[in-house]
């Protein structure tokens, strides 16, 4: 489950970067600040969350958390658009915020180590 949620978290941020690229050579209306804002936050939180699973960080659920957030946020930005890219990422922020919010509700079912 944990190794799911690392891939997910990659391709999101992959989504992410790809898109802002994408934004960027479309010029115009399609590079808004805040969208622009939104994805590299994207970008960046499924990177440090990946990150910490990897290493196995005790902190892990909480960054997973922050992601979750932020492609939540991510997704609500960017839907309803008739951009490909766009429609893509959507479906890459979803997928990665399920995934967080799996890993978290199962890690917290876990007997804790006391």
């Amino acid at each position: 489950m944990m190794q799911e949620c690392i891939d997910r978290c990659l391709a999101c941020q992959r989504g992410a970067i790809i898109t802002l690229t994408c934004l960027r050579d479309m010029g115009g209306a399609a590079i808004e600040p805040a969208r622009v804002r939104c994805l590299l936050d994207c970008a960046d939180a499924c990177q440090v969350a990946a990150t910490f699973m990897m290493r196995g960080s005790q902190r892990f659920m909480e960054m997973c958390a922050v992601a979750a957030r932020i492609c939540r946020d991510a997704a609500d930005r960017c839907d309803g658009t008739n951009i490909e890219q766009l429609r893509k990422l959507v479906d890459a922020c979803r997928t990665c915020e399920t995934s967080c919010r799996e890993l978290i509700n199962a890690q917290a079912e876990l007997p804790s180590a006391a």
